[in-house]
């Protein structure tokens, strides 16, 4: 990723701004704890999200909801804008229309890009204060729904599921397994596979593996780790070996 803008990296007060210019290949089992925002700028891009395929159009936008499984990819010819929007900034829209989300896809590329384009210098702006965070937010969201209407959201997930998926993010180099997550929750293995197998549309081990291997691609980005060997990285990120690591890194393929 390129001109990337963290704004705020606080749990669950993540304003994030990124431009994807490089192609990226089918990413599997991705589940976010924040609003995921796309908008694509080229040609066109590929998602699934929660089992519905879409094709996204130049101009079109790409709206998921906090734990709700996707996937995407990008072609080369395609520069996608992708907006994190934490809990904190999603939650005046969360109270305003309880059980609802944004449809999936927002089609609307004259709507959308004005909507965006007009936000965007804030992103780059130094003195970006925590009124205009939210306000951004707001616009955003108040804006598209009603251009777009709300739609009744799945009820896929709950609050402990929410508590675990954020424990695989915070701790994914510890040992993560059905067993340790349920000591660490105190609910049956039975219960917590139902649970997850739900709401990450995937098994944990590949999920747990999806994680760390982003992780590492950031760390490896990272100027800090840069006499860090990928075998180093891979560990630091809590692969077991070199051949559990090759594989996830496969599959994500980067």
């Amino acid at each position: 990723m390129a001109n990337k803008q963290e704004i705020l990296t606080e749990e669950n007060k993540v304003l994030e701004f990124s431009i994807i210019k490089k192609p990226q290949p089918l990413l599997k089992s991705i589940v976010s704890l924040f609003y995921e925002i796309y908008l694509v700028k080229g040609k066109s891009a590929e998602f699934t999200v929660d089992g519905e395929r879409l094709t996204a159009k130049e101009g079109c936008i790409v709206a998921i909801p906090p734990l709700t499984p996707y996937s995407c990819s990008f072609q080369a010819s395609d520069k996608v804008v992708q907006i994190k929007i934490g809990e904190k900034y999603a939650s005046r829209f969360f109270e305003h229309s309880t059980g609802k989300v944004l449809p999936f896809l927002l089609d609307d590329a004259p709507f959308n890009t004005t909507l965006l384009n007009n936000m965007f210098s804030l992103f780059f702006d130094e003195d970006f204060t925590e009124h205009e965070r939210l306000a951004f937010s707001e616009t955003f969201f108040s804006k598209t729904a009603k251009h777009y209407g709300v739609k009744n959201k799945e009820n896929k997930g709950d609050s402990q599921t929410a508590e675990i998926v954020r424990y695989i993010y915070e701790n994914y180099e510890k040992d993560i397994t059905l067993e340790t997550l349920a000591k660490e929750f105190c609910v049956s293995k039975m219960v917590l596979s139902r649970k997850l197998s739900k709401t990450l549309g995937a098994d944990l081990r590949k999920f747990v593996g999806d994680v760390r291997v982003r992780a590492y691609v950031k760390m490896r980005a990272d100027k800090k780790y840069s006499k860090t060997t990928s075998i180093e990285l891979a560990y630091k990120c809590g692969f077991k070996s070199y051949g559990t690591f090759y594989r996830a890194y496969k599959r994500y393929g980067e």
